[in-house]
């Protein structure tokens, strides 16, 4: 059981309230009564936990509690439980919401911004997706090669003899303790992952939505992403960016998120001037006969736009309204890839090297030495003296 719901707001799951009227707990029932952990009293998180107390508070005493929900949340092994009010009315708007247009082009990785404003002028930007969810995925690997480890010897039986995994199901079921530790640490791993991955996800569609509700996208398919990029897509899970955006446009007041279609627009392919040009993936700029030298995915993600439902029903791009918008351009907003090329100029690499690629360089280091002491050059031997 992760949930449990109450129909309404007098059903048998409801806030409790004290005669002042201050909140104690969650009543379950005639008379049981689940409390509720106080909050903090000093920093910033106690600020923000007595607001929120206070505000539910003020929506209890005003009738606004729909319905009341109870939901565990496993947190490093242990259940944690929380409650949730559903409350009548709009809520409340924390962050400022732009007038202008937005449309993103959304990579794997990447994605790359274009922003129109209410005076025509538009500014554009490429940054990585959810890039600081790097820091976490290194424990994750080690704990999951060590779960692996004990797997193998826990229960040979599961495995072939080239070292692959059975088919069907596993039988791994006596599991020692430290098994179920490390199982757990792998779970608080991912729960931690998503956790991270979601806040960042919030905070870019924040500052999204604060240039303007107007938001335009192109519709892709997630499932292909998932088969050729798997841990990146596991990383930074651009298809939830995707439902965020759509879900805090729609809060926003603005209309809904314009998912228009590839076929019909094929933005990474076209130009201003009108031509049509297929690119590989490895070919990131755009440069056309006309001389418009631009990055591929901000290009697509200016196109992106000018793209209108024609009369036909079908996504089309408006090149005349892309041609008189595009001289507008503000550059004092840098188009270039801002963190990606810090990250690609950090010298070494990004991670410390396992121990066998240490072995493994130390031990090319060593033949260059050894190679280099044994060459000797012509003019370095020894002139024989006549006696």
């Amino acid at each position: 059981m992760h949930s449990l719901a109450a129909k309404d707001g007098n059903g048998a799951l409801r806030p409790k309230t004290d005669e002042a009227g201050r909140l104690v707990g969650l009543q379950w029932g005639a008379g049981f009564v689940v409390g509720i952990a106080s909050p903090a009293r000093t920093g910033r998180r106690g600020k923000e936990q007595q607001a929120e107390l206070a505000e539910i508070k003020a929506l209890i005493v005003a009738g606004k509690v729909l319905s009341t929900r109870i939901v565990r949340t496993v947190i490093a092994g242990r259940d944690t439980y929380r409650m949730q009010l559903v409350c009548d009315g709009q809520p409340t708007r924390r962050h400022p919401v732009g007038d202008g247009r937005v449309s993103f082009d959304l990579g794997p990785s990447e994605i790359a911004v274009s922003v129109q404003r209410s005076d025509r002028t538009w500014m554009g930007w490429i940054e990585p997706l959810a890039d600081r969810i790097r820091l976490n995925t290194v424990r994750l690997r080690r704990r999951q090669r060590r779960l692996d480890r004990q797997h193998r010897a826990g229960s040979p039986g599961c495995f072939r003899a080239d070292g692959t995994h059975k088919t069907g199901g596993c039988d791994w079921r006596q599991r020692s303790r430290t098994a179920k530790r490390t199982t757990t640490d792998v779970a608080e791993e991912h729960r931690r992952l998503a956790q991270h991955r979601k806040t960042l996800h919030g905070g870019l569609a924040n500052r999204l939505l604060a240039h303007g509700a107007d938001v335009a996208c192109e519709k892709l398919d997630y499932v292909s992403w998932q088969k050729n990029f798997p841990r990146s897509v596991r990383d930074r899970a651009p298809g939830l960016l995707v439902e965020r955006m759509r879900r805090k446009a729609e809060s926003a007041g603005g209309n809904r998120l314009y998912e228009f279609n590839t076929t019909t627009t094929t933005l990474s392919q076209s130009c201003l001037c009108g031509n049509r040009k297929k690119k590989p993936l490895s070919q990131r700029g755009h440069r056309c006969e006309c001389g418009i030298k631009e990055d591929r995915d901000l290009l697509s993600a200016y196109l992106g736009l000018h793209v209108r439902t024609g009369a036909d029903g079908l996504d089309r791009l408006d090149l005349q309204a892309a041609n008189d918008g595009w001289p507008l351009h503000r550059h004092d907003v840098d188009g270039r890839r801002g963190l990606a090329v810090a990250v690609s100029k950090r010298r070494g690499r990004r991670h410390p090297p396992s121990r066998r690629s240490v072995a493994r360089i130390k031990a090319r280091r060593a033949l260059k030495r050894q190679s280099r002491s044994a060459r000797t050059s012509t003019t370095d031997q020894p002139t024989a003296i006549a006696a």
